[in-house]
């Protein structure tokens, strides 16, 4: 089913919000009605298969539209979602993630997380790594109750025994 301007406009504010959520826009409760508008249409560009051809699924179409996977740059970001669990994501300058995992001692991925020192927080008490596939860029990371403050870093190992933060 395809949605024109003038289709969208004959419907309630609710009805788009609920349309909206029906195809997983997840809108601002006080966005504008032309602007509600604009997004559902944004999504009637419909996406291309590998050989460059129309899909003809259009607006209902389950494929994933081109989305931006990375921003080019080495970073590693850790968000509490409880006192117990991290979600930590993370990404890679291209020429960087290409120079480590083509090396010829390249090994694998870890997070390393660390149980710092209250006292003094450049203090690592203990860690454990979790490895991790060269293919990730998110994990969730669950910690003791007992301790409460952490650290995380993304860890490049390498056959010979060397290691790289």
């Amino acid at each position: 089913m395809r949605f024109t301007r003038s289709y969208l406009q004959t419907l309630s504010t609710d009805a788009l919000f609920k349309l909206a959520d029906r195809y997983g826009l997840f809108l601002s409760a006080d966005l504008t009605r032309h602007l509600l508008i604009g997004e559902l249409l944004e999504l009637e560009d419909e996406p291309m298969n590998d050989d460059g051809n129309d899909t003809g699924n259009g607006f209902l179409s389950t494929q994933p539209r081109n989305t931006l996977w990375s921003y080019n740059i080495t970073e590693i970001r850790v968000v509490l979602k409880d006192p117990l669990w991290f979600f930590v994501f993370w990404d890679f300058h291209q020429r960087l993630f290409t120079e480590l995992t083509e090396s010829k001692s390249f090994a694998s991925f870890s997070l390393r997380v660390h149980s710092l020192n209250p006292d003094n927080t450049a203090q690592s008490l203990d860690f454990f790594d979790i490895q991790v596939s060269k293919e990730d860029r998110r994990h969730y990371v669950h910690v003791s109750f007992d301790e409460y403050l952490h650290r995380i870093d993304l860890v490049v190992h390498f056959t010979n025994g060397r290691e790289q933060v």
